[in-house]
């Protein structure tokens, strides 16, 4: 396993984009996520993603990433082994994820926090008034 896992730690956001480009998949192995970057990342970089199917992901739809039963590493293998070992078509997992990952922008995520902000305020401001 050691000479096709590598364990890479922490780097800078060229050297993720170099290694993205070699990588056959990406495993957010997290049993609790608030919202993974990781995750955003490899749909946006046109990696198949790999996921526990937990609340913090539901975010990723199925037809974007490969996700399997809670805290089971043994499913999560499973899942890796049928995809390498077969001919299964990951590409329209591949597409979606592009798709969805173009949604999350700087500029949409500010102006759904905005909204947010405003119709909170709005809220508790009829509450004063």
């Amino acid at each position: 396993l050691q000479d096709r896992v590598k364990m890479v730690g922490k780097k800078s956001q060229n050297e993720i984009k170099e290694l993205a480009k070699n990588a056959k998949a990406v495993l957010v192995t997290s049993r609790f996520e608030t919202f993974s970057m990781v995750a955003l990342e490899a749909l946006a970089m046109g990696v198949p993603l790999f996921t526990f199917d937990i609340l913090g992901l539901k975010w990723v739809p199925d037809n974007c990433a490969i996700k399997v039963s809670p805290v089971s590493s043994e499913s999560l293998f499973k899942s890796i082994q049928k995809i390498s070992k077969s001919k299964i078509d990951i590409n329209l997992k591949i597409k979606n994820g592009l798709v969805l990952a173009s949604n999350y922008t700087w500029d949409s995520v500010a102006n759904k926090y905005k909204n947010f902000s405003h119709q909170l305020l709005n809220k508790n401001e009829s509450k004063f008034c």
